[in-house]
């Protein structure tokens, strides 16, 4: 009858979160703010991006606003920022902001508050979002106008193997005036081997060509090498490392050290 009525206790116990809500189910904590960070996880060095941020819960979800603020940690981070670094205009805690990657090579942290408010009072959540920051395959050409007139709103479309990697639009190009002009490939370990890289000019029988091919369409090959592994070198060197511990130990052994 003891060992019923403690079960019976403990059954209580467990059921009262249960018995309390008038759903029949615990409710998660509506008020608890919430924060994403939505972009690449890895950028090329000196790039720009776009970043999603969106903050939930909280009080701003009654009428409130939602705001935020940014903090980016790395080394060299002189040319790096997030803009805004800091807003409140974001229409339902939705945001947009352009991150400028460093011109080093690391991972970068990007941590940002997100803050949820109603009548001066104010609940806030942070998030670290890490970046890696590599340094990118560079495509570059010259563009050159041999036509009889200036021409404006020039696309140039950039492609490795067949998929588009960037389109860029050049505003303006005068009559007999060369530009240079580079894309850029983020690609982190690419696979080695032969690659055609293809630029291409999508405005036609204005004379704009590209100088190195005398035409719209200008194709280039490269190679990614595979990479040496040191692995090899690192196991020659144990085993002579073993081999002259071996024989200094069966010296020793025979009395001649």
């Amino acid at each position: 009858m003891k060992k019923i009525l403690i079960l019976t206790i403990i059954l209580c116990f467990a059921l009262t979160p249960l018995m309390v809500n008038t759903s029949g189910f615990v409710q998660p904590n509506e008020e608890e703010v919430r924060i994403f960070v939505i972009g690449p996880k890895v950028l090329g060095a000196g790039q720009r991006a776009e970043y999603q941020i969106v903050v939930t819960g909280g009080l701003g979800e009654a009428g409130g606003e939602f705001t935020y603020e940014s903090e980016i940690r790395g080394v060299n981070l002189t040319a790096t920022a997030l803009e805004p670094a800091t807003d409140n205009s974001g229409e339902g805690g939705f945001f947009t902001a352009t991150l400028s990657a460093p011109n080093e090579a690391q991972e970068i942290e990007l941590i940002v508050r997100g803050f949820s408010s109603k009548d001066g009072i104010s609940d806030s959540k942070d998030i670290v979002k890490k970046i890696k920051i590599i340094e990118p395959y560079r495509l570059t050409a010259s563009i050159s106008n041999g036509g009889e007139v200036d021409v404006q709103d020039i696309t140039i479309r950039y492609y490795i193997n067949g998929e588009v990697i960037e389109q860029q639009t050049l505003g303006y190009l005068g009559i007999d005036e060369t530009r240079t002009v580079v894309a850029n490939w983020t690609v982190e370990n690419p696979e080695p081997g032969r690659y055609v890289a293809r630029m291409e000019i999508d405005t036609e029988d204005t004379g704009v060509v590209f100088t190195e091919s005398g035409s719209r369409v200008y194709l280039r090959e490269f190679y990614i090498e595979k990479e040496e592994s040191s692995w090899p070198w690192t196991l020659s060197i144990i085993v002579l490392i073993g081999a002259i511990i071996g024989s200094l130990y069966m010296l020793r052994k025979s009395g001649y050290i």
